[in-house]
């Protein structure tokens, strides 16, 4: 196990009251991103909501959810059906 994959499990096992949270490690392994790309959209105001505890970055769990039903991409009709009625 890497030491990023061990620091990421030692927090998520750890955290007690943050229990409803990512940590912003778990975000960027989640989308395939890395930790630069999270810190961009938080200075934007882009990205997923969240909180800074600390020196932790968290992301609330039920915001990230809500977010990616913001950013989903919904199945446009189909044309070829429209011009046939």
């Amino acid at each position: 196990m890497s030491n990023t994959a061990e620091s990421a499990t030692e927090q998520t096992s750890n955290r007690g009251i943050f229990a409803s949270y990512y940590t912003e490690d778990e975000i960027a392994d989640a989308r395939g991103v890395e930790k630069p790309a999270l810190r961009k959209e938080r200075k934007r105001g882009t990205g997923p909501p969240w909180a800074k505890v600390g020196r932790m970055i968290l992301y609330p769990k039920s915001g990230f959810r809500a977010w990616m039903r913001e950013i989903e991409h919904k199945p446009s009709k189909n044309k070829t059906a429209e011009k046939e009625t």
